[in-house]
C-alpha cells in the first residue's frame, strides 16, 4: 500500500552500516509533502534520504539539508 507522510521534520537520526540516515525507501511508494529531512548521518550512502530499488517516491515541498554520508 502507498505511504503519504505529511508534516513532518527529521532530524538528528543514524544509519550505522545502512543507507539513509533519515530515510530510507525500499520496494515502496512513498509521498511526501512539505516536511525537512536534516542533520542526518550513515556511513554508507544517502545521509539525508535514500531511494532504493522498486520504489517510487513523489517529493512535494522537501527541504533537505545539512545531512552527511561517507560513501
Amino acid at each position: 500500500n502507498p505511504i503519504t507522510i505529511n508534516y513532518v521534520t527529521i532530524s538528528g537520526n543514524s544509519a550505522g552500516g545502512g543507507n539513509g540516515g533519515g530515510m530510507r525507501i525500499f520496494r515502496s511508494d512513498v509521498t511526501v509533502n512539505h516536511s525537512i529531512i536534516s542533520e542526518n548521518t550513515t556511513t554508507n550512502s544517502g545521509g539525508g534520504l535514500s531511494i532504493l530499488a522498486f520504489s517510487n517516491a513523489t517529493l512535494n515541498n522537501l527541504s533537505i539539508f545539512g545531512n552527511s554520508a561517507n560513501n
